[in-house]
């Protein structure tokens, strides 16, 4: 069951062998669940909701929640696409690593549904998603400060776009902003 008990309430199982995700991450997880369930009260449920992929090849594969294609077969026109290739951030042109992007999947309202890197170190620059998506935090949460020059800031400028695009669609807060910009202007 979802607080990983076997048929025999006292016995738990956690890993390959209760058939979900095949990643020792997950098994080190469920055996964290399993092992407070067993010494305390069994009150505490395996979630499988967030879940991160690595492939260590050259460049890097790293993925967490819904595929683009997912994203839109549940959320429709819902759904923005933000990516960022790794060429436009400075640190990866500074080692050499322009090859790879960053994409964020995410609902028009900023929620997080999933995302795909490409690139050098991959499985390292998921984690900050992993995180936001753990504690539902918006996209918007990713654009906070990034050390610079890191390769971090993929995500910070993937996040960015977000706000680009939501700016973008939105004509009538661009038409409002010209005009106060324009009476702005006029008093200067």
């Amino acid at each position: 069951n979802a607080k990983l008990q076997t048929s025999n309430p006292r016995i738990y199982g956690c890993g390959d062998v209760i058939g979900g995700p095949q990643f020792t991450h997950v098994a080190g997880y469920e055996a964290a669940v399993a092992l407070v369930n067993a010494l305390f009260l069994p009150v505490s449920k395996a979630s499988y909701r967030v879940i991160p992929w690595a492939t260590f090849t050259d460049p890097e594969l790293a993925r967490v929640g819904l595929t683009e294609s997912e994203a839109q077969q549940r959320y429709g026109e819902d759904v923005m696409v933000l990516k960022q290739e790794f060429a436009e951030v400075d640190r990866a042109q500074a080692e050499a690593a322009t090859l790879g992007f960053a994409k964020l999947i995410c609902r028009r309202n900023g929620q997080i549904l999933g995302a795909h890197l490409v690139g050098a170190h991959a499985g390292e620059l998921i984690h900050e998603v992993v995180l936001a998506m753990s504690h539902k935090l918006p996209v918007s949460a990713l654009t906070g400060i990034h050390v610079y020059p890191t390769l971090s800031e993929v995500n910070a400028k993937a996040a960015l776009q977000h706000k680009k695009q939501t700016f973008a669609a939105n004509t009538r807060l661009q038409n409002l902003l010209q005009g106060f910009f324009a009476w702005r202007r006029a008093w200067s």
